[in-house]
């Protein structure tokens, strides 16, 4: 059955259903190259049903792609780990935040910059545009390359649980 959503997170009320549920997981797929749009949308819900605890609903989440599937482990603090989101969400709608999907999952990866930049630049020769090349990034940030320190620290506390629940290795906070 779906699951209704209905939570109190500090500021917020976060209320929606949560569709896709089999008994073992949440389960999340699309015939299509994975995109971190796809990890950012499946890490949420898995979040927001570790965050309700529900009994008789599974813990675990799996998201499967034309080229690779994701586990995301039952997670226990997964509430605090919404909230953060929430909250970096709720910055980043009254000034620019330093967060760039692609540029920094590299980084919480290798911890490097040059990680980011791989991401951050276009690559004529497959003809694969940077992020640094979205219209809506190069207003708020400009030309400039924005990896500062507030970038790599956002990178890593947004994004390493949601790597170490996939059972992946996160680099740590600088």
């Amino acid at each position: 059955e779906p699951l209704e959503i209905d939570l109190q997170l500090g500021a917020f009320r976060l209320t929606g259903r949560l569709d896709r549920l089999w008994p073992h997981s949440l389960l999340h797929y699309r015939y299509a190259r994975l995109k971190m749009k796809d990890i950012m949308r499946s890490w949420i819900e898995h979040l927001v049903l570790n965050s309700l605890n529900q009994p008789g609903y599974p813990k675990q989440t799996i998201l499967v792609m034309e080229n690779e599937a994701k586990t995301f482990a039952p997670l226990d603090g997964a509430t605090a780990h919404l909230e953060n989101l929430l909250n970096h969400y709720w910055q980043g709608l009254s000034m620019p935040l330093p967060f760039f999907p692609r540029s920094s999952l590299a980084f919480a990866t290798k911890r490097t910059l040059e990680a980011s930049r791989k991401e951050w630049r276009d690559d004529t020769f497959n003809n694969h545009p940077g992020e640094g090349s979205d219209p809506a990034i190069q207003r708020c940030f400009g030309a400039t390359e924005p990896f500062d320190e507030e970038f790599c620290s956002l990178s890593v506390e947004l994004l390493a649980p949601m790597m170490e629940a996939a059972g992946e290795k996160a680099a740590s906070v600088l």
